[in-house]
């Protein structure tokens, strides 16, 4: 009681020393298990009030091994409760494995506990435990997780459905249909159910629209991140309809969830639908974001890269500089402020602008304006990661491109060599960037007619791309008619033939399209090929 009377009086010191003596007689005498807790959080709020969440971590941690100690495991819900306390701390403190095996433990009480538990709380560990999947980027089982909760919420919904639903573990396109149909129903019942209410206690049972809602939208990002955009946009419409149904037309969850269809949409190279649905809420991000916002950046970022799919270069463009002269203003705005660079924003250094604005001027043929872009992040990224780095190496890459674009074949091939270099170190000598880089590198040196060279950079791209994406990959087809096209510049044309016609069987068992470049290139060549054998 004292420590209460000086937490009240902000006198957080003398709270704690007060806290810290009850704890000691707590430990060598029988207290109830609320009473330890309710001191426990007390030293707790004085510890975040002091920043120090290492000791606020400690508290729970050495409040959990008292209780074991002590045998009083009879309480076994009030143990879930710290351990879930436990879990958002680990989570906060970047603590992952931590974090899981508090939240399993919890998870394992609370299903023998039924009794005592409500669904939404069991709900809630597989969303925490999904958050750290995706976060760690194992999607699949941020999926489970995330179809767990559902299948937990469903019975709160609808009861009836419980038998139907069961334990959906890994959802299909046509399972995630049937449980989105499910909620929706459910949540419709919740209406009526919560209108209908007379006691509190079954109202509160319910989950609530706004957590299934925003459920739907993780759900839809995880089903992106994996290219799965259809059942993306299923999540997304899904979750929209309900913050739609809720009544707030212009909250900041709905725009983003709106955002995120958008995008999946134009990654489906659905782009008009795409423009439509970024459109739908662009007016209403500015005003509640204002001008010069990072966030509404990034949504200019995405219709220029849907413009950029309709091949609509000039108003890609425009969209791509709005969102570039955003970040250009809030980076002169912290430079003038003399913030440290740790406070900083990461997204006002993003490059990600640049490299649009260099793929939009390089499909323009604007060479000049495409390198100056490229090397501006290339000097960004070498600066802020180090050399040896993907965005670095890709720089470079995308540079050799530019070079070769202007015939510049031997300042080229420089560049290639430097990003070879760099995704040699960063990837592995057999990822499929290495393999492409050493395609263009044959690319390269075939226009300088150094051809021994060319067949053997292809050969060593070959080796990289087989190794990487196996024998029968359309890449592969490519690399073996690019050889081909060497042996015969070489005027070698039966080693040629055999190089095609093997290409040839490879694009045919991949399927491509009629129109299909690689199909075309292979076609083209062997047509030249067969016209110069049938030859007397």
């Amino acid at each position: 009681h004292m420590g209460f009377i000086h937490f009240e009086r902000k006198e957080y010191k003398k709270a704690f020393d007060s806290y810290a003596a009850a704890m000691e007689v707590m430990k060598t005498n029988k207290f109830k298990m609320e009473e330890t807790v309710l001191v426990v959080d007390n030293m707790a709020a004085i510890y975040r009030h002091w920043k120090q969440i290492d000791k606020v971590i400690l508290c729970y941690e050495e409040l959990l091994d008292m209780i074991n100690k002590s045998g009083a495991n009879g309480d076994s819900v009030g143990v879930a409760n710290i351990l879930h306390k436990l879990g958002r701390l680990y989570i906060k403190t970047n603590q992952d494995a931590k974090a899981t095996k508090s939240y399993q433990k919890e998870l394992e009480i609370r299903e023998m506990e039924k009794h005592q538990t409500n669904p939404k709380q069991i709900a809630m560990i597989f969303i925490r435990l999904g958050t750290i999947n995706r976060q760690s980027e194992d999607y699949d089982s941020a999926l489970e997780k995330y179809s767990s909760s559902l299948v937990h919420l469903v019975p709160a919904l609808i009861p009836r459905l419980v038998p139907k639903v069961g334990a959906v573990k890994k959802l299909t396109y046509e399972e995630l249909q049937e449980l989105l149909h499910f909620c929706e129903e459910g949540l419709k019942v919740q209406q009526k159910a919560l209108l209908q209410a007379t006691t509190a206690p079954v109202a509160s049972f319910i989950p609530s629209r706004s957590m299934v809602s925003n459920m739907m939208n993780d759900m839809g990002n995880i089903y992106s991140m994996k290219g799965c955009y259809q059942e993306a946009v299923s999540c997304y419409e899904t979750s929209l309809r309900i913050k739609v149904e809720k009544g707030n037309l212009h909250s900041m969850e709905l725009i983003r969830c709106t955002v995120n269809l958008g995008v999946a949409y134009s990654n489906m190279k659905n782009h008009d639908q795409a423009l439509a649905t970024f459109e739908s809420v662009l007016t209403e991000q500015k005003l509640q974001l204002g001008d010069d916002n990072l966030e509404l950046a990034c949504t200019l970022d995405h219709i220029g890269n849907s413009y950029l799919g309709k091949k609509d270069f000039p108003n890609a463009l425009k969209f791509y500089e709005e969102s570039f002269a955003i970040k250009q203003s809030k980076q002169e705005k912290n430079v003038s402020t003399s913030k440290p660079i740790k406070t900083i924003d990461k997204d006002v250094n993003d490059v990600s602008t640049l490299w649009n604005l260099g793929m939009v001027f390089l499909k323009q043929g604007e060479y000049d304006k495409a390198m100056t872009q490229y090397k501006k992040i290339l000097t960004l990224q070498s600066r802020a990661l180090g050399e040896n780095n993907e965005e670095v190496g890709t720089a470079h890459h995308m540079i050799a491109i530019t070079l070769s674009k202007k015939k510049m074949y031997r300042e080229a091939l420089a560049s290639y060599e430097q990003a070879l270099k760099i995704r040699k170190e960063v990837f592995g000598g057999y990822h499929e960037k290495v393999g492409s880089t050493l395609y263009n590198m044959g690319v390269i040196q075939y226009e300088l007619k150094r051809f021994d060279e060319a067949i053997s950079t292809f050969r060593r791209s070959l080796h990289v791309k087989s190794t990487a994406l196996g024998h029968f990959h359309p890449d592969i087809g490519r690399t073996l008619n690019q050889i081909a096209r060497v042996h015969y510049a070489k005027k070698e044309y039966r080693e040629a033939r055999l190089l095609c016609d093997e290409a040839s069987e490879i694009i045919v068992q991949a399927k491509l399209p009629e129109d299909h470049p690689y199909r075309n290139e292979v076609e083209k060549l062997s047509a030249r090929i067969s016209k110069i054998l049938s030859k007397p």
